[in-house]
């Protein structure tokens, strides 16, 4: 159900605010066209938040294919960005089946996963740093 937390974009991506470790769960997307339905579904686990609750990147599945992933993240334009200054991003995929890491250019913010099994579940972790954690 579309609420305040979870909103809908005219492109077909499911926002989630403020992401807990409660919205946790299986979600299923489904696409109809006069040539039919189609679904994916998509397995999103929340390990936990900020330690000060606040949610600096929203992170989006922007499209998925049988053998591949799209995903985009952003900055919250709720957080206050002007000392943020990424130096890096990492993305770093896990499962049995393959498992790598690719540094991202800071001024990228997406990124494709190729080469995945349907039906089976990965972990996808974003870390990003800025020029004081290093």
């Amino acid at each position: 159900t579309l609420s305040d937390k979870y909103k809908l974009s005219s492109e077909g991506t499911l926002e989630i605010s403020n992401i807990q470790t409660e919205d946790s769960g299986r979600y299923t997307c489904v696409a109809q066209n006069i040539e039919g339905a189609d679904t994916r579904v998509a397995t999103i686990r929340v390990n936990g938040t900020l330690l000060d609750g606040t949610q600096v990147l929203k992170i989006y599945v922007k499209q998925a294919e049988s053998h591949s992933i799209l995903v985009s993240w952003k900055v919250n334009s709720n957080v206050m960005t002007s000392n943020l200054k990424w130096s890096s991003a990492t993305m770093k995929i896990d499962n049995p089946h393959i498992t790598y890491t690719a540094r991202v250019p800071v001024d990228v913010h997406e990124y494709t996963f190729t080469h995945l099994q349907p039906s089976t579940d990965y972990e996808v972790c974003l870390t990003v740093s800025n020029i004081h954690q290093q």
